[in-house]
């Protein structure tokens, strides 16, 4: 692994900006100390990019998931403005949708998760319908990793952000390994096109894998294949 990849792997994938306080200080939201929680409008530039990047999943309603660490704990989600707020439906495994436009009206409102910073991660979920739950579609991956992109990098600082634009991209470089969580362990996964097959690496607890989505000799039509362990566990 190289430099670039040991921090993405570090700093960015495996992760979700958490809450920004200065040393010593103490964010309370709604009553719950330091929660973990993220502005609505790095949702909106996620949503505005999977609308520059439609042509990767032209048939996808993309929307996000909401990631426990660990993996297991039962969590909510509020959305949360100066003076309202509204809960936001998640299904069992932590999917839901949103609009660019809050319900609330408040463009400074946080999604607000029930756990403290550092508890949970926010990722983007794009689903072509009609795929069996073992597959994923690569344009699908791709542009969750724009959405990614968009969501996150003003959360980074200058060097870390720098760093990935000066590689290239997050999801157009080579030097960057970028993973995609699942909800239950993998035993393997394995990147298909025609009669071409790669084996891609998982991550070190098997919840994801990394996919090439910088190599443009896969289509968007290359799928994904992978094997949950048996038990889950």
């Amino acid at each position: 692994m190289n430099w670039t990849t040991a921090l993405l792997g570090t700093l960015f994938l495996g992760t979700t900006a958490t809450a920004q306080t200065a040393p010593g200080q103490e964010v309370n939201i709604v009553g719950f100390k330091n929660p973990e929680h993220k502005s609505y409008q790095s949702f909106v530039r996620a949503l505005s990019a999977a609308e520059r990047y439609k042509e990767l999943a032209p048939q996808a309603d993309p929307g996000f998931r909401l990631l426990s660490k660990p993996p297991g704990k039962d969590l909510t989600l509020r959305l949360v403005g100066n003076a309202a707020e509204q809960p936001i439906a998640l299904d069992p495994q932590g999917y839901f949708h949103l609009e660019k436009k809050p319900v609330i009206d408040d463009e400074r409102a946080d999604l607000v998760v029930s756990v403290k910073a550092g508890g949970a991660a926010f990722k983007p979920s794009v689903h072509t319908p009609g795929l069996p739950p073992s597959t994923r579609r690569l344009g699908d991956l791709r542009m969750e990793c724009e959405m990614l992109w968009a969501m996150d990098k003003d959360d980074m600082s200058f060097l870390i952000r720098s760093t990935f634009q000066l590689a290239g991209g997050l999801c157009h470089s080579g030097k960057i390994a970028v993973d995609f969580p699942e909800p239950l362990k993998l035993r393997s996964a394995t990147l298909v096109e025609a009669d071409r097959t790669l084996k891609l690496p998982l991550q070190a607890d098997r919840r994801g894998y990394i996919a090439p989505v910088h190599d443009k000799s896969w289509s968007n039509e290359a799928r994904v294949v992978f094997e949950p362990v048996e038990d889950g566990g």
